[in-house]
């Protein structure tokens, strides 16, 4: 019986451009325009200048470009700038349902891979679909269950699927796809730390999963061994960061290459997290409303879902009163701080 890896594998190399409905492929240039924009918006924060040193060296010189930074990068390094570009205001889009950040990997993975390959438009966005399908249905399978463990869905999943986008793009075979999925078993991470004092590691989790990817793209192309159930094994990622009990792994496969996932993702109305945008939207209604000015309000208590908890109370500064977001990446998260900038 095949694996899931084997099985994505087969979506991924099987797909055909000619096979996407038309709604599906201008919702991915849009998406893919929509995340060079972030990348445009972030290049100029302190956090990507000093990224921006450590990912200059991945792999040294290369045929790949990093927004505003320009050519000559290695295609490793691209893809991790890139990605921390992308999630570095907390304006990328998002799935709902799988509280997946897709574009932030799939993306960055894909440009520098394409790149690398030179590889052309209807090539690389038949890829980035597959990523995107694919990405969606690995935070499905346990939706919220990564979150409440600490650990963010997309850093822990996303080299999965950048390996499936950049593989496809170097021309590996459906077993070349897979034994590079299986080595994204010690790449994948993405600890929610940040959450509580909102210090620069948040736009590593999809940054760090892109470059991981393409580096086991390249085990998987030279035959490297890795488990073929990466994904449902004893060992496997569900069980160990989730447990296979709150799992169903059905969802990676349901509706694969029939029912399509990626236009039913958000975009965001303001750079934040995506469960404060409704937050922000009662306090702009308020203050019309009542036309409440700053001074007359003493204190403003909300009543979130557990989600929300981190992104509206704690993030930079803490509980309590008086808790201030310390960083920009603190102040993105925080509904106080988005509501007054």
């Amino acid at each position: 019986m095949a694996t899931y890896t084997e099985k994505l594998a087969q979506f991924a190399r099987q797909l055909r451009f000619d096979d996407l409905p038309a709604q599906v492929v201008e919702d991915v240039k849009l998406r893919v325009l929509d995340t060079l924009g972030v990348c445009f918006v972030t290049t100029g924060m302190e956090y990507a200048a000093q990224a921006a040193e450590v990912a200059r060296g991945l792999g040294g010189a290369g045929p790949c470009t990093v927004v505003k930074r320009g050519g000559g990068w290695s295609a490793p390094g691209a893809a991790w700038m890139n990605g921390a570009l992308a999630h570095g205001i907390d304006f990328d889009d998002v799935h709902g349902r799988s509280i997946m950040h897709m574009s932030a990997v799939v993306v960055p993975a894909g440009l520098a891979a394409a790149e690398a390959h030179d590889v052309g438009g209807e090539e690389l966005l038949t890829a980035l679909v597959a990523g995107y399908e694919v990405l969606i249905r690995m935070g499905l399978v346990a939706p919220g269950e990564f979150h409440a463990r600490g650990w963010q869905a997309t850093g822990v999943c996303g080299s999965y699927v950048a390996a499936l986008v950049a593989g496809r793009l170097a021309g590996l075979d459906e077993a070349g796809l897979a034994r590079a999925m299986g080595q994204c078993g010690v790449f994948g991470t993405g600890l929610r730390a940040t959450a509580d004092d909102g210090t620069w590691s948040k736009p590593l989790c999809p940054g760090w999963a892109a470059p991981g990817g393409l580096v086991a793209v390249e085990l998987g192309r030279r035959g490297y061994l890795a488990p073929a159930a990466v994904l449902e094994g004893r060992w496997g990622l569900y069980n160990a960061y989730v447990g296979l009990e709150r799992c169903d792994l059905a969802q990676l496969t349901r509706g694969l290459g029939s029912e399509w996932e990626t236009p039913r993702a958000s975009y965001k109305p303001y750079p934040t997290s995506g469960s404060l945008q409704s937050v922000i939207d009662c306090a702009l209604w308020l203050q019309k409303e009542h036309e409440i000015q700053a001074e007359e309000i003493e204190e403003i208590e909300l009543v979130v879902g557990w989600r929300s908890t981190p992104a509206a109370a704690r993030r930079g500064g803490g509980f309590g009163p008086g808790a201030e977001p310390c960083t920009s990446i603190g102040s993105e998260s925080s509904a106080a701080a988005r509501r007054i900038h």
